[in-house]
């Protein structure tokens, strides 16, 4: 989740949600995004977030599984209450099983014309592992 607005209900969600972590190995990561990332022109790399801005990394983590589904669900219920605060975007990098418009919010304007370099490269989409860019025309 990026571009946070950095207000007084967000960081109290986030540590309200830090205080009551479901397992000792989850984690909340905030980072702030910026310097050179924010400064080269979006168009120039197929990272699309080159703005400042905010990012929250939420973590689950569990060794038994019987901590999956209150793992999960903790994960889910900080995501949705952020969601309003933040932007339509992702880092990629970030992403788990979130889906196809995931991958494309995380590349933004340049998803487009990854796609079309998709196809012309890999037109069978053979490398489709992780958060896969479809070939498209």
């Amino acid at each position: 989740m990026a571009n946070l607005g950095w207000t007084a209900d967000v960081l109290k969600t986030i540590i309200d949600y830090a205080e009551t972590l479901p397992t000792e190995n989850s984690q909340i990561i905030l980072e702030h995004m910026h310097g050179s990332a924010s400064r080269v022109p979006v168009s120039q790399t197929a990272f699309g977030l080159r703005r400042v801005h905010y990012s929250v990394n939420i973590i689950p983590a569990w060794d038994d599984p019987a901590d999956a589904q209150k793992c999960i669900d903790w994960a889910r219920g900080l995501a949705s209450l952020l969601e309003p605060f933040g932007a339509s975007d992702s880092y990629v990098n970030y992403l788990g099983e979130d889906g196809a418009s995931a991958v494309r919010a995380s590349y933004g304007a340049n998803y487009a014309r990854l796609a079309q370099l998709k196809m012309k490269y890999d037109p069978e989409n053979f490398f489709c592992f992780n958060q896969n860019i479809a070939p498209e025309n």
